[in-house]
Order: structure tokens, then C-alpha cells, then sequence
């Protein structure tokens, strides 16, 4: 929009000067004129910077507000992602036969935690954040309800419920990161 504004606001300067000077070819410019279009570019000028500087704070203030939420649940998602592999590796071990190297004992806090930072993040933060954030939580949570119902009626074994559980998260985790990137302004 800006520019569009600022686009229609040069082409009328320029082309209000460049008729006076085709039409009136013997006619000089006055200081006067001079004067008026320099008065008029630093207007335009002065328009673009505040635009700039209203549309970076708003984005700064975005980030400080979000970048406590947002850390939180990619901290946890990320704990998560870590122990839905290392899972996922065990139960397809378990599958082919393969002896275990190591145990591995699953933290049942991470998910809990996990879900409440969600359950926060769209109740508490849903107005601040973009729309891309939500629709991807709401769409990792039924991901993750059709996988436990598949999983339950043994449509999906153990190796398949962890590896589309894996799968949702990373997609959870790319909408993320996009989002993080973009409000940090990296």
C-alpha cells in the first residue's frame, strides 16, 4: 500500500514538472520549482522512513511479546522429537529382531508438559500469534488424536504410531521455526 502511495505521489511530481518543461520548453526552472520538488521528495522521504519504523516496531513488539511462548514450546517440542526417535528406533529394533544397544526409558513429562505449553500457547497467546501457528497446532493435534485412535483400534502398530507421531511433529516444528525466524527478524 505504501507503495503504491508513494509511487502515485512521485508520478505526479514527475510528471506535473515534466509537462510544465515539454509544453514550455523555453521557460526555465525557478528556485521556486526547484525548491517545491525537493519539499515534496523529502515529504515522500519522511513518509516511507515512519512507515518503516512504525512497521519494524510493530514487529519487534510481536516478538517480545511471543518469544517467551514460542521458545517454550519449540524447546519441548524439540525434547519431544528426540524421544518420539529414539522410540520410534526401539520399536522398529523390536520389530526386525535387532537386539537393543541401550535402554531406553521414555519421560512421560515431556509430553504432558508438551501439551500444556500447546493448550496454553492457543488459549492464552491465540490472538498474538499469526494464523499459520494455530491452524499448525490445531492440525498436529488431530494428527496426533487420529494416530492414538488408529493406533488403539491396532490399525497402526507401535513402530507406525511413533513414526507418523514423528512425522507431525516435524511439521509442527517447521511452522515453527518459519514463524520464529520471521517475528525475531533473522
Amino acid at each position: 500500500m505504501i507503495n503504491l502511495l508513494i509511487g502515485g505521489i512521485l508520478g505526479l511530481i514527475i510528471t506535473t514538472v515534466g509537462f510544465d518543461l515539454i509544453q514550455n520548453s523555453d521557460r526555465n526552472l525557478t528556485i521556486q520549482t526547484v525548491t517545491n520538488i525537493v519539499i515534496a521528495l523529502a515529504t515522500v522521504v519522511a513518509v516511507a522512513i515512519n512507515y518503516l519504523s512504525i512497521k519494524s516496531q510493530k514487529e519487534n513488539r510481536r516478538w517480545e511479546v511471543n518469544k517467551d511462548v514460542l521458545i517454550k514450546v519449540s524447546t519441548t517440542l524439540s525434547d519431544l522429537m528426540s524421544q518420539t526417535g529414539k522410540l520410534s528406533d526401539n520399536a522398529f529394533s523390536d520389530i526386525q529382531g535387532i537386539p537393543e544397544e541401550h535402554k531406553f526409558s521414555p519421560d512421560n513429562s515431556i509430553y504432558s508438559k508438551f501439551e500444556q505449553y500447546l493448550e496454553h500457547t492457543v488459549s492464552a497467546y491465540a490472538p498474538l500469534l499469526s494464523r499459520d501457528i494455530i491452524v499448525a497446532i490445531e492440525k498436529y493435534k488431530k494428527a496426533d488424536s487420529n494416530i492414538s485412535h488408529a493406533y488403539n483400534i491396532d490399525e497402526f502398530d507401535i513402530f507406525q504410531a511413533y513414526d507418523a507421531s514423528y512425522a507431525a511433529q516435524e511439521e509442527l516444528m517447521k511452522t515453527l521455526n518459519k514463524s520464529i525466524k520471521k517475528y525475531a527478524a533473522i
